[in-house]
């Protein structure tokens, strides 16, 4: 829910329920009115907390989460950073006219806008440093080409003042992640400390002797490393190719990937492709929606699919992989359910729902859905199986969480116990982070850089802005 609390305290006011509690972004303007992130697009709310309306055109709509959010001066217009499909992925910059509802992209690959008083839209590229371009207020155009103003800002975090002054966040070296094995009592040990990237979303073979991971470099593909050191790319079409999960037998990966061409969230399939890369990838699933997780059980029998559908909200889905392969509704309802995990014998699914309004673990039989048993209770993300099924990992804020579980054909849940702190270590929403040893004893983790971006403040910047400008 959105709600507002005046600065000099009192009693907090409630403006918008929302059935997605991640609000990513919200600006006032003059007038009193708040401008707000939806599940897709973008609400306001008049200052006498009337319901909220939709602002977004339905074109934009129906495809546009949105990062970030700037008034334009006089409370005409907004800037905002739009992504049409993942934040993570892709993400450009739009003006969007609050009194015809005219909606105007104006950078592409940008995430992030302010406007100087001096007459410049500023954004930070995706790729890091901060821009300027002249820009007419009233059409709501740029009107010049691009002009480097600061080098490595980190994408999203310059704000300005009316005054000039400014607040940026500039990225240091050492700014590589690495692959590292965490036992169970926390300690940490580099994979490989020659290798260094842009990490995401590592899963290991059944056996533990390989590692797939995705790599951010320009794009986005998968990597192998086997035990021996060695490397391999297993992908190159498309600009996303990611989260990996290993078939049983470990001779196959299935994975998401928008190879098929498209701007929006729903150009997003799963694939499968040889863990060995003799073989190209081959489609695995297409639907209506885009894919954005995938698990083959381990009998082989059934693929477990999550999709992002109407208003953006997560969904879990399944199919028999022969016979009556249509799609089975698992979880369905009108909260976001994500980061699936099937049990190793396959009676099990474990996902992170927000059915609270906050995430927690929750468990259900599999196929057959009836009955959901909530796990944890102040918080939970990432949940992962044990090899033998006798564990349930997750996280709980910077907690990494252990769950007994009974052997037997009912689920029998014992008390969560924290294990370690998974501060430093990467998280994620959206998809599991880590991955667990065969024997249980050590996890797959990607440890953050050390070195944390600088701060700078400084007043009186309008004139080294236009000094910049005008070279």
């Amino acid at each position: 829910m959105v709600r507002k609390v005046p600065v000099e305290g009192g009693g907090a006011v409630t403006l918008a329920h929302r059935n997605d509690p991640t609000m990513t972004a919200a600006a006032w303007l003059a007038d009193g009115t708040l401008i707000y992130t939806g599940n897709v697009g973008l609400f306001a709310v008049a200052p006498d907390g009337s319901a909220p309306r939709q602002l977004l055109p339905e074109s934009v709509r129906s495809g546009a989460n949105v990062l970030t959010i700037t008034p334009l001066p006089g409370g005409r217009a907004i800037l905002y950073t739009a992504c049409p499909g993942n934040c993570g992925i892709q993400s450009s910059i739009h003006a969007l006219d609050l009194k015809t509802g005219t909606d105007r992209l104006l950078v592409d690959n940008a995430a992030g806008a302010w406007y100087a008083p001096t007459g410049q839209l500023l954004y930070t590229d995706r790729a890091g440093g901060l821009f300027a371009v002249a820009f007419n207020v009233g059409r709501l155009k740029v009107t010049s080409g691009a002009v480097s103003v600061i080098d490595d800002v980190v994408p999203g975090s310059f704000v300005i003042s009316a005054a000039g002054t400014v607040l940026y966040a500039v990225a240091t070296g050492g700014d590589r992640r690495e692959l590292v094995w965490v036992s169970r009592d926390g300690t940490a040990v580099p994979v490989d400390s020659t290798w260094r990237a842009d990490f995401e979303y590592p899963a290991l073979s059944p056996d533990g002797k390989t590692i797939a991971v995705s790599l951010h470099d320009a794009t986005t593909q998968l990597w192998i490393r086997r035990s021996d050191g060695t490397r391999q790319k297993l992908t190159e079409e498309g600009t996303t190719n990611w989260r990996p999960t290993f078939t049983s037998d470990g001779r196959s990966l299935v994975f998401s990937s928008d190879r098929r061409g498209g701007p929006t969230r729903n150009a997003y399939d799963l694939y499968e492709v040889p863990a060995d890369g003799s073989a190209p990838a081959a489609l695995l699933q297409h639907h209506t929606f885009g894919l954005w997780e995938g698990q083959i059980s381990s009998d082989g029998k059934w693929l477990v699919l999550r999709s992002d559908e109407e208003s953006g909200i997560s969904h879990i889905r399944a199919r028999r992989l022969a016979g009556d392969t249509a799609l089975v509704p698992m979880v369905v309802d009108s909260t976001i359910s994500l980061q699936l995990a099937l049990s190793p014998d396959g009676r099990w699914l474990a996902w992170s729902g927000y059915r609270t309004g906050h995430p927690e673990i929750y468990v259900e039989p599999f196929p057959g859905a009836g009955w959901v048993r909530q796990v944890s209770h102040d918080g939970g993300i990432e949940p992962r199986w044990s090899h033998d099924g006798r564990e349930l990992f997750f996280k709980s804020g910077t907690r990494f969480m252990d769950v007994p579980v009974a052997p037997g054909a009912t689920l029998t849940l014992g008390t969560p116990r924290e294990l370690f702190s998974v501060a430093g270590y990467r998280s994620a929403r959206n998809r599991q982070q880590y991955d667990v040893s065969p024997d249980g004893r050590r996890f797959l983790m990607i440890r953050e850089p050390g070195t944390a971006p600088e701060l700078t403040y400084v007043e009186n910047w309008l004139a080294e802005l236009q000094a910049k400008v005008k070279r």
